[in-house]
């Protein structure tokens, strides 16, 4: 047989057709066709050499011309001979089959036809440039090669890597397929290890399909040891240099040690400034290098052997993350004498970073055993430290970042400092000021003892004595009764109009009723001793009818006593005395002058004018409430009143009785309200409505009484006319009085305007959130009672103090994989919630900062989280809510399962009472709030109306049996639901994706944050959902809200990696109720 071995249009060689298709020999079909540039297309049969045959190709498009193909031969793989067609290049078009056929030239039989498609039979030739080398991680290698030259298909390819270690052969190889377009890291490698690699490609059967290419050619490298191997050390004193440092065995010490480093990703510089010392039987290597606190800088360092070379790799770094300054320097040392305490003052070891070190202080006594250490976590630059007296110490300081802006190490310690405390002076002071003392009340008590008289004396002039009013008074009226003559009895008239009683009345009434005794009846009269208002020497005297009318002259109302001088003078004294004190303890007002008469004026007056023929010494137009009044009661008998008015006593018998007086208060006896503070509104509407007939029902009567209550604050039926003090109340509404009352605080309008508030378009500030992730199921914000923001960052979670706006680290997840996928507050805001990939669900003490639980009972990431009381329940990506009991070590407590898919909505009513839940499974539950065992566990309502994810569920702070939930992009509508009954209240369709609704505190309102396409928040009013305003602002999806504990403020997180702060529901200052937050927790004194 011929054999034709010239060069074909199409091939570059024949060892391609031999090499390069030898991944087509094991397809299944007979005739195998290729392309290598879209541009050709080349098939090919096999056949025995025994069978000593012949064929042809033909080829068509529109099967109906068919063209013959120019058929070459070859030979390969000893008796098979290979039977080739390559298509004219005029003739290839894509997306356009090809009918290939096989006839055998001399019987002219078709033996194969096939249909074929170029852009399907895709062969490309191998990745060249293939190169193996370092990539600046730890047992890791770095491919990197260049795609095949076809620059139309080449981000349409895979690849696959092939590599195995050198010594131990393909047994041991492995494959990756990847999609890289020219580089790819091989992972956990052994290190020390030399790796054998090698890559083919093909299209990835998207646009272009086809075979994989032959292997590229094999490459080879060692895996780099890690630096925690040779202990190396990394660290910037001052932010502008890196100091490396690296400890070898002795034994090494062949091995050439060079440093190396990258920044920016340049080329490779080697350190210059490295030198080693040896201590025993280790070798220490030292190494500084230029760098800057805004690069990356990568460190290996390699060691030369005689035969190979071992390179160590160090993980990139930041120099901002690697800072160990200096030890501090402590500057001075003050010591008081006097309270024992030591003032401890130093410099930082940085002045860039002030105020953002943290310190420790550890200190011992002289002759002491071990260290206390004390951690400062404020950046302070003094201590003060209360220790014990008498004692020396050795105290040392260093220093670190805090991890806000700049991490790093400690410093190493300080010098040590010496510092003695004297002794304390109150141990002496205290027994020798207790002695003095004693010896003084000894000498005291001595000096009285023998000179009682001198102490009688000092007695007198220290302490003086102040004179006894009721004695004063006892000796008086004993001089008086003892100088005063018996009179005569009298009985006088009861007197219609009350009198009230004089001063010297009021004070001696006691004295005065055991005094006065009625005698014998035969007598027909009463004495009693009557004193005058203005002057105690005169004594009033009552006589009997038949003295009066024996008299000549009536106004002969006094008796003199005639007594010796000295009781007189003795008299006089008392009264003087007597007069003076009571005048300076009891004072009346002034009597009004220019004032409406009193009701006694009015009353004496009348009783006057009636009685023509009774005469009066007085003259009614100075009749005062201060002074008495003598009235005639007849024309023959005169009266002398004893008693000033505003007493009536009620007489023993008809024949002797107390004469009524006039009232003593100033201004008159009736109250007159203040007419600025009368309810003349109310009184006109409930003096008009006496006269309306009653015709309501009584559940009328008590809707109007909840409508008064509600809309006035009052219930009108039950205001009073007059409000004697107090602001007064105001009309119904929608009352007029058609009188017009003067004195009316306000007037009711027809009709009110509708008050308005204003909310800001923008926020009050904007945070940075790096590292949030993009994550629509995740809970990654909360706000605590603390005042207090939580924020979930990668695998970080960071506390934002709102008033301070201090940020504090709190979480740090150790796995790399490894983030945080929930937050949530307890009620109180002093323990955190964190919920994480791994299915762990962590407890935290945020004063503390100390970690008090890790609870594991989920397999997969916990979403959401809840707290109630002591309760914290999980949400998980397999649907399971779990019930965590956190105050006993078995938490576990129940497991609700309702969801089939993730829960990404997990909330508890405000009084405990239901849990929601919402899942990526489009459905609403609401639970029970009963823990028991697993038939229990069954939702009270299930609701099926989202189309969507549910991830927005939200209680209504004042009615706690109103749920809203929100779904995602496939539902995008907000729905109120009443949890007891289980129906809808309304619902409003949003536009846009709902990720998440908080009600507002101060308002019926709720606000509600959405993803695509506005990424926007909305304030709803409650109940009918109606718009109030829009806030927009995040240039992505709104991931997450919060709340304010003073319900002013929303905290809004979006994928556009910000936190805005909106003042939406500002509080009138007036209405603005102080919050006072219960610090203490159920958990204090549980947590084990």
């Amino acid at each position: 047989m011929y054999l034709n071995t010239s060069s074909v249009s199409g091939l570059e060689s024949w060892n391609f057709l031999q090499e390069g298709t030898a991944s087509l020999v094991s397809q299944a079909e007979e005739l195998k066709c290729f392309t290598r540039m879209l541009d050709d297309l080349t098939c090919f049969w096999e056949d025995s050499e025994k069978t000593n045959s012949t064929y042809k190709f033909f080829y068509s498009t529109d099967q109906i011309i068919q063209k013959p193909c120019h058929t070459t031969s070859h030979m390969v793989l000893g008796n098979i001979v290979r039977h080739v067609c390559v298509i004219p290049a005029e003739d290839i078009l894509l997306f356009q089959p090809f009918v290939i056929e096989l006839n055998e030239s001399f019987t002219n039989v078709s033996k194969i036809r096939q249909d074929v498609s170029i852009e399907s039979v895709v062969l490309l030739d191998p990745p060249s440039n293939l190169a193996v080398y370092l990539n600046g991680n730890p047992h890791q290698l770095r491919i990197s090669w260049v795609p095949p030259r076809n620059p139309d298909i080449n981000e349409f390819l895979i690849y696959e890597i092939s590599y195995w270690k050198d010594k131990s052969g393909y047994a041991t190889e492995k494959r990756e397929t990847v999609s890289s377009k020219q580089q790819h890291d091989l992972q956990d490698l052994k290190a020390g290890i030399r790796y054998m690699v090698r890559l083919r490609s093909k299209p990835d059967g998207i646009s272009f399909d086809g075979f994989w290419s032959s292997w590229s050619e094999t490459v080879s490298a060692v895996t780099p040891y890690s630096s925690d191997e040779i202990n190396l050390r990394c660290s910037t004193p001052d932010l502008q240099t890196i100091t490396c440092q690296w400890k070898v065995n002795k034994t090494e010490s062949g091995a050439l040690y060079s440093l190396y480093y990258q920044t920016r990703k340049v080329e490779w510089k080697k350190c210059i400034n490295q030198r080693n010392t040896t201590t025993g039987a280790v070798l220490a290597y030292r190494c500084t290098i230029a760098t800057s606190e805004v690069n990356k800088t990568v460190i290996i360092i390699n060691a030369s052997y005689p035969h190979h070379t071992q390179t160590f790799y160090k993980k990139p770094f930041r120099t901002e993350n690697v800072v160990r300054p200096d030890p501090p320097r402590i500057v001075k040392i003050d010591v008081s004498t006097g309270g024992g305490k030591l003032c401890l003052f130093w410099e930082p070891p940085i002045r860039e970073l002030l105020g953002q070190m943290m310190y420790q202080i550890r200190y011992s006594e002289e002759n002491g055993s071990g260290w206390k250490t004390l951690l400062i976590q404020k950046p302070l630059h003094s201590e003060v430290l209360d220790l014990p007296h008498s004692k020396t110490y050795y105290m040392q300081l260093r220093a670190k970042p805090n991890g806000v802006t700049y991490r790093g190490y400690w410093s190493s310690w300080s010098d040590t400092f010496t510092a003695t405390i004297p002794g304390s002076m109150h141990l002496t002071v205290v027994p020798l000021v207790v002695g003095v003392a004693f010896l003084l009340v000894i000498a005291l008590f001595v000096s009285y003892l023998i000179f009682p008289n001198v102490y009688s004396k000092v007695k007198k002039k220290l302490w003086p004595q102040i004179p006894n009013l009721e004695r004063l008074l006892d000796g008086y009226l004993t001089d008086f009764q003892k100088y005063s003559q018996p009179l005569p009895p009298t009985c006088d008239k009861l007197v219609e109009d009350e009198l009230l009683p004089s001063v010297l009345e009021i004070v001696s009434e006691i004295s005065e009723s055991e005094g006065t005794k009625c005698v014998e009846k035969q007598e027909d009269a009463c004495q009693k001793p009557r004193f005058s208002e203005s002057s105690i020497t005169k004594q009033r005297r009552v006589t009997t009818n038949n003295e009066t009318e024996g008299s000549t002259d009536s106004s002969q109302n006094y008796i003199f006593l005639d007594l010796p001088d000295s009781n007189r003078s003795v008299l006089r004294m008392s009264q003087f005395v007597f007069e003076s004190d009571i005048n300076n303890l009891l004072k009346l007002d002034a009597p009004i002058t220019n004032g409406p008469l009193a009701r006694w004026q009015r009353k004496a007056k009348e009783n006057n004018s009636v009685s023509g023929s009774i005469s009066t010494s007085t003259n009614t137009s100075s009749l005062s409430p201060m002074k008495t009044t003598n009235r005639a009661l007849n024309a023959s008998k005169t009266v002398t009143p004893s008693k000033t008015p505003g007493k009536t006593k009620t007489p023993k018998s008809s024949k002797c009785s107390r004469v009524q007086g006039t009232p003593s208060k100033a201004g008159g006896d009736r109250y007159i309200p203040i007419r600025n503070a009368a309810q003349m509104e109310v009184a006109h509407f409930l003096i008009s409505k006496e006269n309306e007939q009653e015709n309501e029902s009584p559940t009328k009567k008590e809707q109007q009484k909840t409508w008064s209550l509600n809309l006035n604050g009052y219930d009108v039926n039950q205001a009073k006319v007059l409000r004697m003090s107090g602001k007064p109340l105001s009309a119904p509404e929608g009352y007029q009085n058609n009188l017009k009352v003067l004195y009316s605080q306000s007037t009711t309008p027809s009709s009110t305007k509708k008050s308005t508030r204003y909310i800001p378009s923008m926020p009050e500030r904007i945070l940075d959130a790096p590292e949030i992730r993009n994550d629509y199921y995740l809970n990654l914000i909360d706000w605590s009672s603390l005042n207090y923001l939580a924020v979930g960052l990668g695998n970080n979670v960071y506390l934002w103090h709102a008033e301070s706006g201090n940020i504090l680290p709190l979480v740090q997840l150790e796995g790399q994989e490894d983030y945080i996928a929930s937050v949530s507050w307890i009620k109180e805001g002093n323990f955190l919630a964190v919920g994480t990939r791994s299915g762990e669900v962590q407890v935290w003490d945020v004063e503390r900062q100390k970690r008090l639980r890790n609870m594991v009972s989920h397999t997969v990431r916990v979403g959401a989280l809840s707290w109630s009381n002591y309760i914290l329940s999980s949400g998980s990506r397999t649907g399971q809510i779990h019930h965590h009991d956190v105050r006993v070590a078995q938490h576990h407590a129940a497991t609700l399962t309702g969801h089939t898919q993730e829960v990404c909505g997990l909330k508890w009513s405000p009084d405990g009472r239901h849990l929601a839940s919402g899942g990526n499974d489009n459905i609403l539950n609401i639970w029970p709030s009963v823990l028991g065992n697993e038939a229990e566990c069954s939702p009270l309502h299930t609701f099926t109306q989202h189309q969507g994810a549910v991830k927005a569920v939200a209680w209504c702070p004042w009615q706690a049996s109103i749920l809203a939930s929100g779904g995602g992009t496939s539902d995008r509508f907000i729905r109120l639901w009443n949890a007891n009954t289980g129906s809808c209240l309304n619902s409003v369709d949003t536009r846009s994706q709902v990720c998440s609704i908080v009600w507002s505190t101060e308002y019926k309102e709720m606000v509600s944050g959405h993803g695509f396409s506005q990424n926007q928040l909305v304030i709803w009013k409650y109940p009918n959902l109606t718009k109030v305003a829009e806030l927009k602002g995040h240039q992505a999806r709104v991931l997450d809200l919060a709340l304010s504990p003073d319900g002013t403020t929303v905290c809004s997180v979006g994928a556009d990696e910000t936190i805005r702060i909106w003042k939406c529901f500002a509080v009138d200052p007036a209405k603005k109720k102080k919050v006072v937050v219960n610090q203490s927790s159920v958990l204090h004194h549980g947590i084990r």
